[in-house]
């Protein structure tokens, strides 16, 4: 067995056993050090007063070892005792690590460690001491080095793709040259349904070439839903028309025009939700940006959340709603001065009421269809307090108040199924981030791109997204582990990238079913990057941040690889793995 004092770059001393000739000697006696007495649960506090379970460690270890100290005289035995002391009083800056290992054939295992408490017990007329060490260990594991890994990433070129969120690959859907505003699922065809200025599309549940549905002239932005028949309607702005399309395709059939802005039209069962920014669809006026409709787009219900003073052409306009147990939610915005925007709810039971309302430029933009009713996921174009870099992702928490998601985001384009993405209202060469959402604030980065999105969907591992125009999307950096051992002493095998040229902002290892992985503040870039042991440079981790199973180890042997979201292209960059281990053997 052998044991060093390590600092830096250099061992400052043996442990084990060191002999300076003429003057002084020790030899080990004792090593303690594999025990932990106590689990601790690590936390985080997240926004809005809730606190968040980020995993389970032991408390911090200590380590004793005891020496035997042989002196030629007793000044040289003072001497021994005090090279040990000058070897174990660093408290800042580099750390003291102790390193162990069987054998010289053997890597170091390797813990930070501090010196709680030194003592020795002297034994007359024979210049011998006993001395014990007592260390306090920065972390919970030791840690051996696996080795250097290389790692790259892809630039792909393109304005659609399927992404698969079990092992994020990446395919194109190619023959759309618009862009595109909003993506919806048809389940009877296994198909994404993508609508862009003019036109709708048909593609592959996995990507491929799409086929077109069918096109609107003098459209400007369709957007639209599959209805429960299997048709196809859509909002054409421009138009200001509610249209139909036959599945697989046909020329539109025009149900009604409206007296101004139609912004989407939403499936609800078996009706339909037409909303926007108008007073009248075909011949029925006094209309407040709301109309319910059945497939054939007859008029089922003229109830609107709103006022006709409130939304109006020219005035307000409603940008979106859910419906879900008899309770609906709709957002409004007014882009005139004064700018306002407004979070409205109602029931059968209860009359229309604002949750937020009055001057404001947060302007809410889309709502999650997948939601809860009582935890509805918004997204915005800008924060909804002034001055905030949080607020343009929320959530309405028991239809009463409105909690943003813990990531300082620019304005979300859109937001569906547990997934969203950037754009920014200005030229700018920053990327734009594609987010996995989940429960309490989570917000996990998964890739960025060149370009502003507003469309996304999600079903079941499949998301697909569409761009404004052609974009450079960089993949993830990826690490695969599955190859490397995942032995009995293992406990997490943890990756450190090297130094990045472009920004990184997480790494994790699943966001299909559930989220594992570490969010950090884009606005704190290290020079290197270790997720939760920050080895690398100081780092912000974010609510949301999972580190109990997100490794590869003990806790989860599931895990097969690690992916980083970067902000470019990165040629290559290599990727250390390390393995924290139970004990040093």
């Amino acid at each position: 067995m052998e044991i060093e004092l390590y600092r830096g770059t250099s061992t400052l001393t043996t442990l084990h056993y060191r002999n300076v000739p003429g003057q002084y000697s020790w030899v080990l006696r004792d090593f303690q050090g594999d025990l932990i007495d106590e689990v601790e649960v690590l936390t985080r506090d997240a926004l809005g007063g809730r606190t968040l379970v980020v995993g389970q460690q032991g408390r911090a270890r200590r380590i004793v070892v005891v020496l035997d100290v042989q002196g030629t005289s007793m000044p040289n035995l003072h001497a021994a005792i005090r090279e040990l002391e000058t070897h174990t009083r660093w408290r800042k800056g580099t750390p003291l690590e102790l390193r162990v290992r069987a054998q010289a054939a053997n890597p170091w295992s390797v813990i930070e460690v501090v010196l709680e408490q030194m003592s020795a017990q002297f034994e007359d007329d024979q210049y011998r001491a006993t001395l014990t060490l007592r260390f306090a260990c920065r972390s919970v594991y030791w840690r051996e080095g696996i080795g250097v890994f290389p790692s790259s990433n892809s630039t792909l070129t393109g304005n659609a793709f399927v992404v698969n969120l079990s092992t994020m690959t990446f395919t194109p859907i190619t023959g759309i040259s618009e862009a595109i505003g909003n993506i919806d699922y048809r389940e009877a065809s296994n198909e994404w349904i993508i609508f862009t200025t003019t036109q709708v599309w048909r593609a592959p549940a996995a990507g491929g070439a799409a086929a077109l549905v069918g096109s609107v002239a003098g459209s400007t932005s369709l957007r639209g839903c599959v209805a429960h028949d299997g048709s196809i309607l859509a909002v054409a702005q421009g138009a200001n028309q509610l249209v139909r399309f036959t599945y697989p395709s046909s020329s539109p059939t025009v149900l009604g025009a409206f007296n101004g802005v139609p912004a989407r039209v939403r499936r609800i069962g078996t009706s339909y939700a037409s909303v926007g920014e108008f007073s009248q669809y075909q011949t029925t006026g006094g209309l407040a940006g709301y109309v319910t409709i059945d497939v054939n787009g007859n008029i089922i219900n003229t109830f609107s959340p709103f006022s006709n003073s409130i939304i109006f052409p020219g005035g307000g306009r409603i940008r979106d709603v859910l419906i879900k147990d008899n309770v609906g939610v709709t957002i409004a915005h007014r882009v005139p001065s004064p700018s306002q925007s407004w979070v409205a709810v109602w029931s059968g039971q209860v009359a229309s009421y604002f949750v937020a309302e009055g001057s404001s430029s947060w302007s809410p933009r889309e709502i999650d269809q997948s939601s809860p009713i009582d935890d509805v996921t918004i997204c915005a174009d800008s924060s909804i307090h002034a001055g905030r870099t949080f607020n343009t992702l929320c959530r309405l928490r028991n239809l009463g108040g409105i909690v943003p998601y813990a990531y300082p985001t620019v304005a979300i384009g859109g937001v569906q199924d547990g997934c969203a993405v950037e754009q920014f209202s200005f030229t700018t060469s920053e990327p734009r981030k594609v987010f996995r959402l989940g429960d309490d604030g989570t917000a996990m980065p998964l890739f960025a791109a060149s370009e502003n999105s507003a469309a996304i969907r999600r079903v079941n591992n499949l998301m697909c997204i569409g761009y404004g125009t052609t974009a450079n999307v960089w993949t993830p950096l990826t690490v695969d582990v599955s190859a490397i051992a995942n032995t009995g002493a293992t406990a997490e095998i943890v990756p450190r990238l090297g130094g990045l040229a472009v920004p990184v902002f997480s790494c994790y290892s699943k966001v299909d079913t559930e989220i594992l992985g570490e969010v950090i503040d884009p606005q704190t870039q290290a020079a290197n990057y270790e997720p939760k042991y920050h080895s690398g440079g100081t780092v912000t981790p974010l609510p949301g941040t999972n580190y109990e199973r997100m490794f590869r180890g003990s806790m989860n042997e599931g895990i097969t690889r690690y992916w980083f979201a970067v902000g470019g292209s990165v040629p290559q960059n290599n990727i250390t793995l390390n393995r924290h281990k139970h004990d040093w053997r």
